[in-house]
């Protein structure tokens, strides 16, 4: 996931700064009690112990790097920001660190060159959705909207909201 994330990071900086970045990321999300907010590659949650944070991708490393380019950029994370309810044996991660959501980013949105929207307020569940659809309601809210014209990035999230 992270080779992933530099490989875009490089084509948006190469597309220079007339370009637009979109980063959208659906999937788990935890906030690590020592500080950080991870986005967690498929499986890796199934896996409740320190290697699950060293394969996981930080998400203000993601912002950081984003924000350092010309381009502005959206980004969009479709993932849930609760507490998980572990089995009490499970509740501790290496460390003795709760896992959960994510929770706030430092620098939100308006103090770097970027949107940042979350599919869910903090402490919530994002929903899947149906199991006939693939998508959750965010997605496929943000998939109509994306298609339809808007005067400014925000209007057009106040819609997917």
């Amino acid at each position: 996931m992270m080779s992933a994330i530099r490989d875009y990071v490089a084509e948006l900086k190469a597309a220079g700064p007339e370009a637009m970045g979109f980063f959208y990321y659906s999937g788990h999300g935890a906030a690590r009690e020592t500080g950080g907010n991870y986005l967690i590659p498929v499986g890796e949650a199934d896996e409740l112990n320190e290697a699950l944070w060293d394969d996981s991708v930080e998400l203000d490393w993601v912002m950081e790097r984003l924000d350092a380019l010309e381009a502005p950029s959206v980004v969009a994370i479709d993932a849930c920001r609760n507490v998980l309810k572990l089995p009490e044996a499970q509740r501790s991660l290496g460390g003795g660190e709760a896992f959960r959501g994510l929770r706030r980013t430092a620098g939100g949105a308006g103090e770097r060159n970027m949107f940042l929207s979350f599919a869910t307020w903090e402490g919530e569940t994002a929903s899947d959705g149906r199991a006939d659809d693939g998508n959750g309601p965010y997605a496929r809210a943000l998939g109509i909207r994306l298609n339809e014209p808007a005067t400014t990035v925000r209007d057009m999230f106040e819609q997917v909201r």
